[in-house]
Parts: structure tokens; C-alpha cells; sequence
């Protein structure tokens, strides 16, 4: 049992030896680690810039005005509140429709390149679970996205109008002219690749700590071949002002380990 339980702390000390090992050859070359960082960082940066073609977005917020079951027009219930928040999804679905993207882009004069991308032009979301809609377009070229936002404003709220019966679609947020590029975001792509070029440079330092079986000092010679080292052997004739080590020997086994600087013997 005691045997065990020795073989059993022995085999937690050498993990605890090997995590410290590991920490310690990343430590030592934490250099290549921030270099591959900043490459690939630099590399996802100028890739995101050459590669991806930039977007631009405009947006409006509506709320969803539902009178089918209102008794009092100068009282708004709890039920009307209900069936305009159930009503979102078939605002939604009524907005980003085919005809309703087509017509705005129409209406607001641009480039009639963006029919043939209507499905990725337009996106509608519920804004913090309530009754109101924010409609995003979102297309390469800024005063393009402002354009076409205006118009789908007049022209959502006609098609909801005409579907729909007893509801309007009021604006809440009219639409906004922004410069700003919307995708995509430069500095997440740098920041990814400098994470992934770090990860990428310490998974191969821990492979290569691994893959390195040389016996770097005398305690390893019992952790990996179960030598004893019954002492060591100075190198005693060494001139003065060189630093010079030792030599271990295992028992029984007449295998050597020398470190530092070794001197060769010559006759004469």
C-alpha cells in the first residue's frame, strides 16, 4: 500500500516537473511568441483589407401600432401591447420580403445592381424583446444604404398597411447618413490572428519541449531512466577563469552524462 502510494506522489511530481518545464521553455523564447503574434496579426489585418470588400449600413427603427382590438382610442391596452409584440415576426418577414426590397430600391434612385443581392441587403430585429423594429440595410457604398433606408421607411409601412389590417408602421428612429464602415472590423481580424498566431508558435515551443529527450541535468537520468547518480566528477584541470562542469555517472549501468565544457585529452 506504500509502495503505492509512493509511485503514485512520484508520478505527481513529475507532472508538476514537466508543467514547470513547459512554463518555463515558453518563457525563455516569449520572444517568438510575440513575433508570430505581430505577423499574423499584421498578415489578418492587410489580408482583411485587400480581400473583403467594406460595407456600410443605415437604419431606422419603427413601432408595430396595432388598433383591431382597441375599445378606447385614447387608451392603449394591454392587449394591443400583446398583439403588436406578436405581430414582430410577420413585420419582419413582410419587410425583408422580395417586393417590398425591390420597390425601395426603386424608389430611392441607386444603382439597380442591388436587385440581384436583395437577400442580403436588408435585416430586421425586435429591439429589446418589445414591439418595435430595427431595419438595418446594409450595402457597399454609405450614401447608397442611406438611400435606400429612407425609402423602405414609406415603403414598409405601405405594404404593412395594405397586408395587414388595423396596423400601421410608425417610425420611431427615422434613417441617418453614416460613414462609418460597418464590416468588416479591422481590428477584430488583427486581434484574432495575433491570438491565433501566439497559440499557433506555443503549441509548437510545447512540442518541441516533448520531443527533446536530451538529459539536461543529473535528476534527469532517475525520472526518465531510473539511473541513480552515485556522484559527481569535477573537472579539475581547468585553467582558471573558465567555468567548466561535472560529470555524473549512473549506477551499475556505465552510462555517463557530461555537461559544460569538456576538455580533450592530448599526449605530449
Amino acid at each position: 500500500m506504500n509502495e503505492k502510494t509512493e509511485r503514485t506522489q512520484l508520478r505527481s511530481d513529475e507532472t508538476e516537473i514537466d508543467l514547470l518545464a513547459l512554463l518555463n521553455a515558453l518563457l525563455k523564447r516569449w520572444w517568438l511568441i510575440v513575433i508570430a503574434a505581430v505577423v499574423l496579426g499584421a498578415i489578418a489585418f492587410v489580408g482583411a483589407k485587400v480581400l473583403i470588400t467594406p460595407t456600410y449600413r443605415s437604419w431606422f427603427t419603427a413601432y408595430i401600432n396595432s388598433n383591431v382590438y382597441r375599445g378606447d382610442e385614447d387608451r392603449v391596452t394591454n392587449t394591443e401591447l400583446t398583439t403588436s409584440r406578436n405581430l414582430t415576426t410577420t413585420f419582419s418577414t413582410i419587410i425583408s420580403s422580395r417586393p417590398v426590397v425591390e420597390e425601395a430600391v426603386r424608389q430611392s434612385g441607386v444603382s439597380e445592381s442591388y436587385l440581384n443581392q436583395l437577400g442580403s441587403i436588408v435585416s430586421v430585429s425586435t429591439v429589446n424583446n418589445t414591439e418595435i423594429l430595427r431595419v438595418n440595410i446594409t450595402v457597399v457604398n454609405p450614401q447608397d444604404a442611406f438611400k435606400i433606408s429612407q425609402a423602405m421607411e414609406t415603403v414598409s409601412a405601405e405594404y404593412v398597411s395594405r397586408i395587414v389590417s388595423g396596423t400601421t408602421l410608425m417610425v420611431i428612429t427615422p434613417s441617418a447618413y453614416s460613414g462609418r464602415i460597418y464590416s468588416p472590423n479591422y481590428t477584430r481580424y488583427a486581434a484574432t490572428g495575433a491570438i491565433l498566431g501566439a497559440v499557433l508558435m506555443a503549441l509548437v515551443l510545447i512540442i518541441r519541449e516533448f520531443m527533446d529527450n536530451r538529459v539536461k541535468e543529473t535528476d534527469d537520468l532517475m525520472k526518465r531512466y531510473g539511473y541513480a547518480v552515485m556522484g559527481t566528477i569535477h573537472d579539475l584541470t581547468a585553467s582558471s577563469g573558465h567555468k567548466y562542469g561535472s560529470y555524473s555517472y549512473g549506477y551499475g549501468y556505465g552510462y555517463g552524462y557530461g555537461y559544460g565544457k569538456r576538455r580533450e585529452r592530448t599526449d605530449g
